[in-house]
């Protein structure tokens, strides 16, 4: 992921970690100032790294609808792409919707 995540996954479990922050009111740096143990580190790495493989999932899923209907996010235009193909009776109730919301009816 990042240096610093790589850093994390490598530091021995049970160990504190403690941060340093530069205080924004009087840019001094206070030292110690929270504690965290190096195996919740580790978990919140991991976590955010299935976050980030979902979402670059998602993003492609989203990225490959090259024409949006109008009115329509590209995730809404995906997901009536995907009821459309696993339900084809859903397709003609869709099409009549989006008929609708353009023209008012």
């Amino acid at each position: 992921m990042t240096p610093i995540t790589d850093k994390i996954k490598q530091l021995p479990d049970g160990v504190n970690v403690w941060t340093n922050i530069c205080d924004p009111v009087d840019g001094k740096w206070k030292t110690n100032v929270q504690a965290f143990d190096s195996t919740d580190l580790k978990a919140i790495v991991s976590d955010l790294e299935v976050k980030k493989r979902a979402l670059e999932k998602y993003d492609e899923l989203i990225m490959a609808v090259v024409n949006k209907y109008p009115n329509e996010t590209r995730h809404e235009t995906a997901l009536r792409y995907i009821r459309e193909r696993e339900n084809p009776s859903a397709r003609k109730m869709e099409t009549t919707r989006i008929k609708e919301s353009r023209f008012g009816r």
